[in-house]
């Protein structure tokens, strides 16, 4: 942001939805429902932005 460089925020942003989606995951399987799908849906969210961003 201070320099204004934005060429690999599609790509940051792409890894951290993967990566919420791997903690998503990763919360479901230890029984805690709630917390992983809400992780899930905001892998989700974070990995429909990149793709937006990849196609601009």
């Amino acid at each position: 942001m201070i320099t204004r460089n934005v060429d690999y925020s599609s790509d940051t942003l792409f890894l951290l939805g993967a990566l919420v989606l791997l903690v998503g995951i990763e919360k479901l399987r230890n029984d805690r429902k709630v917390r992983g799908y809400v992780c899930i849906l905001v892998a989700l969210f974070f990995l429909l932005v990149s793709l937006q961003g990849f196609c601009n």
